[in-house]
């Protein structure tokens, strides 16, 4: 009987433990390009990673796809939304902003990234770029 209780109690607890892990949301832009988010944390949700791919930008001169990693908690509002604004040491800067579903299966919003990159060469604009993206 005791053996039996013991086992019922370690999967619970295994469980819990399963919702707290991250969760990875992959989505794609407008033009091409993805964003990928992981959220973490239960009750408390928070995005710890944005990484930025392959975003089309126009650059002065010229134009290009940019890369750019936001690290750090940003955390999750009790309407499922985030916004984050992180700058690079180069001078690039991003700002990304979305909503979740409401059991966090998807999210949409959008992302821009501006300011001098390629060893501060080009000043680059992305514009703001709507993405949607699934778990």
């Amino acid at each position: 009987m005791a053996l039996g209780l013991l086992v019922a109690l370690a999967t619970a607890g295994s469980t819990a433990g399963a919702a707290d892990r991250p969760t990875e949301f992959l989505g794609s832009f407008e033009s091409g390009g993805e964003v990928s988010l992981r959220l973490s944390g239960g009750a408390n949700k928070a995005v710890d990673r944005i990484s930025i791919h392959a975003i089309a930008a126009n650059c002065h001169p010229g134009s290009a796809t940019l890369d750019f990693n936001i690290h750090g908690d940003t955390p999750v509002l009790d309407d499922r939304s985030f916004a984050v604004r992180s700058e690079d040491g180069t001078g690039g800067k991003a700002f990304v902003k979305g909503r979740f579903s409401r059991k966090y299966k998807r999210v949409k919003g959008a992302v821009r990234v501006h300011g001098k990159f390629f060893d501060k060469a080009a000043r680059c604009d992305s514009e703001k770029q709507r993405f949607h993206g699934s778990r």
